[in-house]
C-alpha cells in the first residue's frame, strides 16, 4: 500500500515523533510510505518579541532544525511553502493528515491522493485551541486518535464524526527501569 503522511513541519515535538514511528513500522511491513512536511517559518516579529520577553535570546533563522525524522531512513519531503496542494504530495492509496492545519490541506486533495484519514493525537499546544480544532472534526474525515478521551471529547463536540482510538505502546527500550532508576521509586507521567 502507498502511505503519505502530511506533516505540518518537522521538528523535535512529540507530534512528529510519533507518525515517525508509525512510517518506520508500515515500511517493516512492506508499505511504500512517504513524508510531506513543510519548512518551518522563520518566527515573526512578535514571537522574536515574546522570545526577548521571556529571557530567550533571539537566533538568527537557519531554516530546518533538527527532527524526529533525522536518520531514520524514511522518504522525508521538505517542500519550501507554508500550505500543501495536490502538486506538492504523491499520488497514493491513503493520505493522513497529522495536525489541524493538515486536516484542511489534505481534505482539499484530490481522490488520487489517497483515501483520507486524519491522525489526531491531541489538543492544546501552541496555536492549536479547542475552538480550532472542533472544525476539522467536521469535516467528514475519518480520524484515528490516541486514548478514549480524546475519542470522547471528538464525540461530543462532532457527535457524526467517524472516530477511532488506537493507543500508543510505550517503547521499553526508552522508557524502562533500566535507565539509572533501579531501588528508587519512580513514577511516570504523560505531559503533552
Amino acid at each position: 500500500m502507498r502511505i503519505t503522511i502530511v506533516l505540518p513541519y518537522a521538528s523535535m515535538s512529540g507530534g512528529i515523533r510519533v507518525p515517525a514511528i508509525y512510517a518506520k513500522h508500515l515500511e517493516e511491513k512492506g508499505h511504500t510510505v512517504t513524508l510531506v512536511s513543510t519548512l518551518q517559518a522563520a518566527p515573526t516579529a512578535r514571537e522574536r518579541f515574546r522570545m526577548v520577553k521571556r529571557g530567550e535570546f533571539f537566533k538568527p533563522w537557519r531554516g530546518q532544525g533538527k527532527t524526529h525524522l533525522d536518520g531514520m531512513g524514511l522518504d522525508w519531503r521538505v517542500v519550501n511553502k507554508q500550505v500543501l496542494t495536490d502538486a506538492d504530495v504523491p499520488d497514493a492509496d491513503v493520505v493522513i493528515a497529522t495536525w489541524w492545519e493538515t486536516a484542511y490541506w489534505v481534505d482539499g486533495f484530490s481522490s488520487s491522493k489517497g483515501r483520507k484519514c486524519y491522525f489526531m493525537q491531541d489538543y492544546g499546544a501552541p496555536g492549536q485551541t479547542l475552538e480550532q480544532i472542533v472544525p476539522t472534526w467536521n469535516l467528514g474525515i475519518p480520524m484515528i486518535t490516541i486514548s478514549d478521551w480524546l475519542e470522547n471529547l471528538v464525540r461530543m463536540h462532532s457527535p457524526g464524526a467517524q472516530v477511532h482510538t488506537v493507543h500508543n505502546a510505550v517503547d521499553l527500550d526508552m522508557f524502562s527501569r533500566d535507565r539509572g532508576f533501579e531501588g528508587r521509586e519512580s513514577v511516570g507521567v504523560v505531559f503533552n
